[in-house]
């Protein structure tokens, strides 16, 4: 079970895909957004969809997390290693998008990019609307550098929330995170339900109202939830199917719960069948792996791996190019991202094995390795 699984890297590369291809060709077509990125404008908008490609990328994550809480003897450890795989190449990329639109966003295109101060929400990992609570200055706000990075919190919320339960109690952790999940989502749908059709006739004062907006724009995990206890649900099974053990009665009740919940959530019916689809893949990837093999070919796997750098470095590098550079082929518009995107692939497919990963090494001998080595810790 220490064996990098390649399945999972072909679907982290299947959601990179359909993210990139959503910021290319979708997410900025003015109708919907009101802004003019793409010479193109909405000629190729055929993957208004491919945002779900993140929360495919929560679901892998909370697969992953569960595995890495079980390999993961100390708190300590586990958070040295998020951070080992996160820190880096956010400071990195961050530095080079702030470069690049220094340099070459003349039009102002994304303002945000060219903003020292907006390289702290992403390399602390925090929501920009803390540092806006904190430091309420006029005229000065904080934002993502780049667009791609507010999953990242979420992500740091959900990492907390179910280390702290695992490292409280690991004989009893899935039983308590599930619980935990389960009354987090209610509140939740209690409150989005208070906004809309008030079913339970429930008033808040204004004052508590405006505060528990502002507590849910800053501490989203609730809004996301759903999709990490989905994840961590696909481990349990995977891990139970692998040691040949029965599903309990309360893994199986719980398990069909999340998935009304998740499909109940999914509020469209197309968005609903991607979920579905979704739910297939997982169930093939632990069932009938065989079926998946064409997953583990080795340039799906690349960017799989990749799927990190890439995913932190697209979003604004890319439509700013787009919008710079695709005008001069119209009506051939779409060759540019196309291009670009096999342009962004293979830079960070080389960033990952030639710098990331080394980094990852050294860190790793440096801060775990060499303190088992010393203190005799196995993990």
């Amino acid at each position: 079970m220490h064996q990098r699984l390649k399945i999972l890297d072909g679907f982290r590369a299947i959601c990179i895909l359909s993210v990139i291809f959503f910021h290319f060709f979708s997410r900025w077509v003015a109708r919907e957004s009101g802004v003019h990125m793409y010479p193109y404008d909405d000629q190729y908008d055929y993957f208004k969809y491919g945002y779900l490609g993140v929360r495919f990328f929560f679901i892998i994550s909370g697969f992953v997390i569960f595995f890495t809480l079980e390999n993961t003897v100390t708190l300590k450890s586990f958070w040295i290693k998020r951070m080992i795989r996160l820190v880096p190449p956010m400071i990195i990329i961050s530095l080079v998008i702030l470069v690049i639109f220094r340099l070459f966003d003349t039009k102002g295109l994304f303002p945000v990019s060219h903003s020292i101060r907006n390289l702290l929400p992403g390399i602390l990992f925090i929501s920009p609307e803390a540092f806006n609570l904190v430091f309420q200055r006029p005229g000065i706000r904080f934002d993502y550098l780049s667009g791609s990075f507010w999953s990242l919190w979420p992500e740091v919320q959900f990492y907390l929330f179910s280390s702290l339960l695992y490292y409280f109690n690991k004989e009893k952790f899935l039983r308590n995170f599930l619980i935990g999940s389960l009354l987090m989502i209610s509140i939740f749908w209690l409150w989005v339900n208070l906004q809309g059709a008030n079913t339970f006739h429930i008033h808040l004062p204004v004052n508590v109202f405006d505060g528990c907006v502002l507590f849910i724009e800053i501490f989203n995990l609730p809004v996301y939830m759903v999709y990490f206890v989905v994840g961590m649900l696909f481990y349990a099974l995977y891990k139970n199917h692998l040691q040949g053990l029965k599903n309990t009665f309360f893994l199986r009740a719980f398990f069909f719960i999340f998935m009304l919940v998740y499909l109940y959530f999914g509020v469209q019916w197309q968005v609903r069948l991607i979920y579905v689809a979704i739910l297939a893949l997982f169930f093939a990837f632990i069932y009938f792996p065989k079926y998946l093999s064409f997953l583990e070919g080795s340039i799906l796997v690349e960017i799989g791996v990749a799927s990190y750098a890439i995913y932190l470095i697209h979003e604004n590098i890319g439509v700013l190019a787009i919008n710079l550079w695709a005008g001069y082929l119209m009506p051939l518009g779409f060759v540019v991202p196309v291009l670009l995107i096999v342009l962004l692939i293979s830079v960070s497919i080389f960033y990952t094995r030639k710098i990331d990963l080394p980094i990852s090494g050294y860190l790793k001998n440096s801060l775990l390795y060499s303190r088992k080595a010393k203190t005799g810790a196995v993990e």
